[in-house]
């Protein structure tokens, strides 16, 4: 029976793709999937622009930084930070992030400026959910007798510098009022994707936003 219900649910995900592929008119719900600091900082300008050129389009934003299932429609466009997209979708690299310890503005001149000058201060790490991040495994195998808290949450993390709490590795899409990047980590980077199913990326809506992604995100970095 748990066989039978599995192909009876992927036959009815095929034929709800296949009914969005023939999907011909720019308008409608279009859903993105991003993280916080993204769609605090990168979305609010293209998707303004693309309510003026498209106001039919309706966009729902997911915010969170777990992946959202594309083969079930939970979100039809995914805009994350990645080195490895899924094989089984299509994605387009946006922009290449770099990867800074940040700090509080008003540190003054004491504020650490190379790597050696961050060992015996307090730094912010990140919980187990985001430890699958090349640059968390970094901080960890570097810093860890040096963190004092945690988050798994971008955003928190550069909260917590901005309050003084301590030191945050953040990338370098994460632009938070009372922040100032201190020292960029050679060798770390990051790569932003745009992600969604082969079967969606010719639906006219679905593509307007992708395009509309596509060249808002690039002429903004």
């Amino acid at each position: 029976m748990l066989e039978f219900s599995r192909q009876a649910d992927a036959t009815l995900q095929r034929i709800e793709l296949e009914l969005a592929g023939q999907d011909f008119s720019p308008e409608g719900r279009v859903s993105i999937t991003t993280a916080s600091n993204i769609a605090r900082t990168l979305l609010p300008p293209v998707l303004k622009q693309l309510r003026q050129s498209h106001p039919g389009i309706q966009v729902e934003v997911s915010v969170g930084d777990a992946d959202y299932d594309l083969n079930r429609r939970e979100a039809d466009i995914a805009l994350r930070a990645t080195l490895r997209p899924p094989d089984h979708l299509i994605g387009k690299r946006l922009i290449t992030l770099a990867w800074w310890m940040h700090g509080a503005v008003g540190k003054g001149g004491d504020a650490p400026q190379a790597l050696e000058d961050f060992r015996g201060q307090p730094l912010i790490g990140a919980d187990a959910t985001l430890m699958r991040l090349p640059a968390f495994q970094w901080l960890e195998s570097e810093f860890q007798a040096d963190i004092v808290t945690r988050a798994n949450d971008l955003s928190t993390m550069a909260a917590f510098a901005g309050a003084g709490i301590g030191y945050a590795l953040l990338p370098s899409d994460q632009d938070e009022r009372g922040l100032r990047r201190l020292w960029q980590v050679p060798d770390l980077s990051g790569e932003l994707w745009l992600l969604t199913h082969p079967d969606l990326r010719q639906v006219a809506r679905i593509r307007v936003v992708w395009d509309a992604l596509v060249a808002g995100l690039a002429a903004g970095n």
